[in-house]
């Protein structure tokens, strides 16, 4: 008799704290997930993405461009979550870009790249990132994200970098790049500043 009422003390216990434990994940997840209730048109915000788009050669006959971030407006922030790149391959060898061997960096934060079309249950998972082969002459456009991004009400809310006015930031990426039957080499590609800038009333 006393083992089933200790057996049912722990069971109350652990019941107890898993209540309490979900009631803080809950907390958590609406105080992050604030910002989507509250985003607003381009035409609403009062601020602006600032962005430049460029064009690097990494490697000859290998050209990196960056086009656009991808971001959502708020009233006076502006949210981002990634970017779209182009990669266009002029030369006569194939390139291989290894998506799952590469790193997409910013303040300080470093993850795997999330390529848009992937299922998000393989997000920052090596072996279910897919590589890209580039032929000769041809070319890829691909959205990369943070893959340590969290799945919310709106695709990959909690993860962001949230641009207040006049801050700015840009993605690192370093990418694994294999040309033809050469070893694979490392290149880092610095994408131009992404800012938060005022609305011209």
């Amino acid at each position: 008799m006393k083992r089933i009422s200790t057996i049912v003390g722990i069971l109350i216990m652990i019941v107890v704290f898993l209540a309490e434990y979900l009631r803080a994940a809950d907390r958590l997840q609406i105080e992050n997930l604030k910002r989507i209730v509250g985003s607003v048109n381009q035409d609403e915000s009062d601020v602006l993405c600032d962005f430049t788009s460029s064009e690097t050669s990494i490697e000859k006959g290998l050209t990196f461009s960056f086009l656009l971030p991808s971001v959502m407006y708020q009233k006076d922030e502006v949210d981002v979550d990634g970017i779209m790149v182009r990669i266009r391959n002029s030369s006569k060898e194939v390139f291989v870009i290894k998506w799952g061997q590469s790193s997409i960096f910013t303040d300080g934060r470093s993850c795997i790249p999330f390529l848009a079309g992937m299922k998000y249950r393989d997000a920052g998972n090596p072996s279910a990132t897919p590589d890209s082969v580039i032929p000769p002459d041809g070319e890829v456009a691909k959205t990369i994200f943070f893959s340590d991004q969290i799945w919310g009400p709106s695709p990959w809310t909690i993860g962001k970098v949230f641009l207040k006015l006049n801050q700015s930031m840009k993605f690192i990426l370093v990418l694994k790049i294999q040309k033809g039957n050469e070893s694979p080499n490392y290149y880092t590609i610095n994408s131009p500043v992404i800012s938060c800038i005022p609305k011209q009333k």
